[in-house]
C-alpha cells in the first residue's frame, strides 16, 4: 500500500509526464522514476533525479548511474548529487566539480522550479543546500556556493547567503 501512496504522490507533482495515478498499484517506484528520467520536460526530469535521492542504494542508483554517462550540465549535476547523497562518497568530488561555475549554469541551476512551488522541495535549493554542507570542509564547494550567492536574489539569494554566512563561521572555527 505504501508503494501506491508514493507512486500518486509522485503522479500528482509530476502530472502530465507519463505516469499516471490511475496505474500506479501497477507501477513500481523504479519504473515510476526511470519513466521520469526519461521525460522530454527538463523541470520534471531533474526535480525527478533530485528527489531520487531520498530513496536509498536501490535498482534506482543502477538507472542514475548508466544515465550519467549520457548527460551533462544541470542534469550531471542533479544525479551526481543523488549518488553522492546515498551510494558513496567517491561522487563528492564530482558532484562539486559539476556545479556550473559561469553565470550562464549558475542561472540554470537558481531557475529550476519546484514542483509545488514550494520553497521547501526547491530541486536547486536541495542540491545548494547539500553544497552548503560540504563547503564547511571542502575548498572548492565553499567557492561555488559563494559564487552562486553572488548571482541568487530574493528567497534564493537569501537562503544562499545563509549557507555560506554558516559555511564559514564553521571553517573559522575549525582553523583555531
Amino acid at each position: 500500500m505504501k508503494k501506491f501512496y508514493v507512486i500518486l504522490i509522485l503522479s500528482i507533482l509530476f502530472a502530465g509526464c507519463g505516469v499516471e495515478s490511475g496505474t500506479a498499484g501497477d507501477v513500481t517506484i523504479e519504473q515510476a522514476f526511470s519513466k521520469l528520467f526519461q521525460s522530454d520536460d527538463f523541470q520534471s526530469r531533474i526535480t525527478a533525479i533530485v528527489l531520487s535521492s531520498q530513496f536509498k542504494k536501490t535498482k534506482l542508483s543502477n538507472v542514475l548511474s548508466e544515465r550519467l554517462r549520457k548527460v551533462d550540465g544541470i542534469e550531471k549535476t542533479a544525479i551526481l548529487y543523488a549518488l553522492a547523497r546515498n551510494e558513496s562518497d567517491d561522487y563528492i568530488g564530482q558532484f562539486v566539480n559539476s556545479i556550473p561555475g559561469d553565470e550562464k549554469g549558475i542561472k540554470t541551476l537558481l531557475d529550476i522550479e519546484s514542483p509545488r512551488k514550494s520553497y521547501f522541495s526547491s530541486p536547486s535549493l536541495r542540491v545548494i543546500s547539500y553544497l552548503g554542507s560540504l563547503a564547511i570542509h571542502n575548498d572548492n564547494a565553499f567557492a561555488k556556493l559563494k559564487a552562486i550567492g553572488r548571482l541568487a536574489d530574493g528567497w534564493q539569494g537569501d537562503s544562499i547567503s545563509v549557507l555560506a554566512e554558516d559555511a564559514e563561521k564553521w571553517r573559522e572555527k575549525n582553523k583555531k
